[in-house]
């Protein structure tokens, strides 16, 4: 027998491994795209402290954040517009972020990343612990023959 936690932690676990290694290769892909740019044009403008807490850090915290969120609501979620509303309210947070930023607000430094990865860290702790409570395996199970009727 499977605890619900275990299932849920497996679901989280593949998810967040399969959306990290995406992004590691769209990174790399970056990087050398970056790298020929730099040596071509001589502006030396990637691997700063910034990119390496975007990618070590925000990129696998906002990674881990998601796909608890989603995990947390699929099972209250009935339509993909719905689902997609939840979402654009998760991408609208993102966009003020650096909208703020372009307005002059404040700027980016490393130290605000860092403390913004540290919180995503921190609410990926909390919002987990909460979710996999209200995790059942049945309502998914259910939802799925429903489609399939």
């Amino acid at each position: 027998p499977v605890s619900s936690r275990e299932i849920f932690n497996a679901k989280v676990t593949g998810s967040v491994l399969i959306s990290i290694v995406i992004s590691l290769i769209s990174f790399i892909a970056f990087a050398i795209t970056a790298s020929v740019g730099n040596f071509v044009l001589w502006t030396p403008f990637f691997f700063t402290p910034k990119w390496l807490i975007l990618i070590l850090g925000i990129m696998p915290a906002l990674s881990v954040f998601c796909v608890i969120l989603v995990a947390a609501k699929l099972s209250k979620i009935h339509s993909t517009k719905e689902s997609l509303k939840i979402m654009g309210y998760f991408i609208l947070g993102i966009t003020l972020f650096y909208l703020l930023q372009l307005a002059g607000v404040y700027i980016i430094t490393a130290q605000l990343l860092l403390g913004v990865g540290l919180l995503l860290f921190g609410a990926d702790i909390v919002l987990f612990n909460f979710s996999w409570r209200d995790f059942t395996p049945e309502n998914l199970l259910g939802k799925q023959i429903e489609r399939q009727n």
